[in-house]
């Protein structure tokens, strides 16, 4: 009956128990009452026959390339180029400190957002996982808690 976010607990609130065709059930559809209770690994769009992906462990798992190590940042809709940052992407990351800014690091692969991978899905953006250097994470755990994290998304370089 409502959209549930992953991590949000299936309750007789945000779902309806209603009768559907069997050949338009998704494959494996959970019952209702089976449901209850359960806590979703990914989201559940309003309407949705719930499947069992939808509880899948795995469903958040990231991974992070060899020789690199995940961090998480701390982000918003207005310093992550107004939420448009997601899984996959090459960004470059800045850190404000009064009146200057100082590039952190450039071409650093995001893993994650806490708005997922959905495009246009009007989640907001509070964390990025991007995946560093070992030897950086110092730094950018340093510069995180300074705060003033800003990222963008470069373009193409000219004549390429």
């Amino acid at each position: 009956t409502t959209d549930i976010a992953a991590g949000e607990t299936i309750n007789s609130s945000n779902v309806a128990e209603k009768a559907w065709i069997a050949d338009l059930l998704p494959a494996e559809p959970v019952a209702y009452a089976d449901a209850i209770g359960r806590q979703a690994t990914s989201p559940i769009i309003a309407g949705e026959v719930i499947s069992q992906k939808r509880f899948d462990e795995n469903v958040g798992r990231i991974d992070v390339p060899d020789g690199l190590t995940a961090v998480s940042l701390p982000a918003g809709d207005v310093n992550a180029v107004g939420g448009a940052i997601e899984s996959g992407m090459q960004i470059d990351v800045y850190l404000a400190n009064g009146e200057t800014a100082v590039p952190l690091a450039q071409n650093v692969l995001v893993l994650s957002t806490s708005a997922g991978s959905a495009s246009g899905s009007g989640k907001k953006i509070a964390w990025i996982t991007v995946a560093v250097d070992a030897d950086r994470v110092q730094e950018f755990v340093a510069a995180a808690d300074k705060g003033g994290l800003y990222f963008t998304i470069p373009g193409e370089k000219k004549g390429a």
